[in-house]
């Protein structure tokens, strides 16, 4: 008789490719690659030393990075291989040249709105000229220079910018130092601004003089304050100019150093409501501060006593 068989195994019978090892031949994938060959395939190339000059650039005349010596500048050659050139880096930005005084055009200069101001630009101050003229403070005080025959020249006393009567013209004149060109258009206008003030006032400067000569001032130091207040008040109109340029947005008021714009602003906070007598004899005590302030290792009380004796 046959031997017995053994029971029957129950549940589910688990297939080959449950295991992972299905039959390559009825699947998409392939097989497992073995650990030997994927050690092949993932391994760095062993890169080969290959001996001799290398490859030569399509352009024999332009020198590659990979040839350049490392830290120094790379040239392109010129024409037929000719000394090799330099490439040509931009410029860089000179912020102090940039803000300096510039000539204008002719069509410029002349659609100015006054003789002095166009004078003024023909020097070569044709930014600071165009400055000015945004100012109306500005603008009146030099129409009034301009109707009364005011000249505009080049020069300076003691490496200053000056007003005088010209010698052979008897004309009053307005000079301008010539390094003012190397500065901002702004010190440029200030300093014009403040000369052509003078300018205005020369009638009382000249009258002035003439007391000293007919002995209605005796003292120099009489003298000289009384002409030292006639200069604050071109200085407190060239500081109101300088506020309106500010205010108008027509410059900064961190540049406006030469129109005297804090101490004008200071005289308008302190006298503000003010009478005119108090107002006068604010201006006065701010003359004789200013006497003795050191300038060109000297001071204006000293020239002016200077210039006294001078007339007497």
């Amino acid at each position: 008789p046959p031997p017995p068989q053994p029971p029957p195994v129950t549940g589910s019978k688990r297939k080959a490719s449950d295991a992972g090892l299905s039959d390559p031949s009825k699947s998409g994938s392939s097989s497992p690659t073995s650990p030997k060959a994927e050690a092949s395939t993932t391994a760095p190339v062993k890169k080969q030393r290959v001996d001799g000059p290398a490859q030569a650039s399509s352009s024999g005349n332009v020198a590659t990075a990979s040839n350049a010596a490392v830290g120094n500048d790379t040239f392109t050659a010129g024409a037929g291989n000719k000394t090799p050139v330099k490439p040509q880096a931009d410029a860089p930005v000179d912020a102090a040249a940039a803000n300096k005084v510039k000539a204008i055009t002719q069509p410029e200069i002349d659609a100015l709105p006054n003789r002095v101001l166009k004078d003024f630009a023909e020097l070569g101050y044709g930014n600071a000229a165009q400055l000015l003229a945004q100012s109306p403070a500005a603008l009146k005080r030099l129409n009034e220079t301009s109707d009364a025959g005011v000249q505009v020249r080049e020069g300076a006393i003691h490496g200053r910018s000056h007003t005088s009567r010209n010698t052979s013209t008897q004309k009053v004149t307005v000079y301008m130092d010539p390094t003012l060109k190397q500065k901002s258009p702004e010190d440029a206008a200030g300093t014009f601004m403040f000369e052509m003030n003078n300018a205005h006032r020369r009638p009382q400067f000249d009258a002035l003089d003439d007391d000293v000569r007919n002995k209605k001032v005796t003292s120099p130091s009489d003298y000289a304050e009384k002409k030292m207040k006639l200069e604050v008040e071109g200085m407190l109109h060239t500081g109101m100019v300088g506020r309106e340029l500010a205010h108008g947005g027509h410059s900064e008021l961190k540049n406006l150093g030469s129109f005297y714009t804090m101490d004008y602003m200071k005289y308008a906070k302190e006298t503000e409501g003010k009478s005119a007598n108090d107002k006068q004899a604010y201006r006065l005590d701010l003359a004789k501060t200013r006497m003795d302030v050191p300038h060109n290792g000297t001071s204006h009380r000293q020239v002016y006593e200077n210039q006294f004796a001078g007339i007497r």
